[in-house]
């Protein structure tokens, strides 16, 4: 253990095998979090800790405790096939992830990207995913989850408005939402290397699109 010349107390290691790291600040708040699968940190809300689905990576903290992002990471494979998932999200201040670099995999489909979401503030909508999802099995939870649902279509959860990355199909695009989620914009270079840009309507129609001479897909 060496010590420095004001009294601090560092240890000094080549190698250390744990399963989860914390870091505080010294009045013992929690500012960062790095830690294996079965330490994954849960979602904290009301004083309650709900379990989320198991994954590496590291857990950011805000001057609060409070959760403001975080990377994690799976892989998983087997004879039937195998699948990927990471992601590097950051948190609106009291609020759900609004920026997203997200990768996943699964059957040799691919699909990664940034994406740009809009979020209320506060958790309204969060709490009561979670009383639901930790209710249970019933008629009474497949309610509540029906509700939760409805919700999500209003917009309690927010709005994904802008999109940069492959998609599964292979193609390489662009789009841009308006404030309720619907696509107005989209950029594509198409798995057949054909480029073409789209402007569409609140009804997903698209009403102009360049070059003009390609028929609407």
């Amino acid at each position: 253990m060496a010590e420095s010349a004001d009294g601090d107390r560092r240890a000094v290691f080549k190698e250390i095998d744990v399963e989860r790291i914390n870091i505080r600040e010294k009045d013992g708040t929690l500012r960062m979090a790095l830690f294996n699968n079965e330490q994954c940190p849960g979602w904290e809300m009301d004083g309650l800790t709900y379990e989320r689905p198991k994954a590496a990576g590291i857990m950011f903290y805000d001057d609060r405790g409070v959760e403001c992002g975080g990377l994690v990471f799976t892989r998983k494979g087997s004879a039937d096939g195998y699948a990927a998932n990471a992601s590097l999200t950051f948190d609106r201040f009291d609020g759900d992830q609004v920026i997203g670099l997200q990768y996943s995999e699964e059957k040799g489909k691919p699909f990664y990207g940034i994406t740009i979401w809009d979020r209320p503030v506060g958790f309204e909508a969060a709490r009561k995913w979670l009383k639901a999802n930790s209710m249970a099995e019933g008629p009474e939870k497949e309610a509540a989850l029906r509700e939760v649902q409805e919700d999500g279509k209003r917009g309690a959860f927010g709005r994904t408005r802008m999109f940069m990355g492959r998609s599964t199909n292979g193609d390489l695009k662009v789009t841009m939402a308006d404030t309720q989620g619907r696509d107005r914009i989209r950029m594509v270079v198409d798995a057949n290397d054909v480029p073409r840009i789209e402007f569409l309507n609140e009804k997903g129609d698209v009403i102009y699109h360049l070059p003009p001479e390609l028929p609407v897909p």
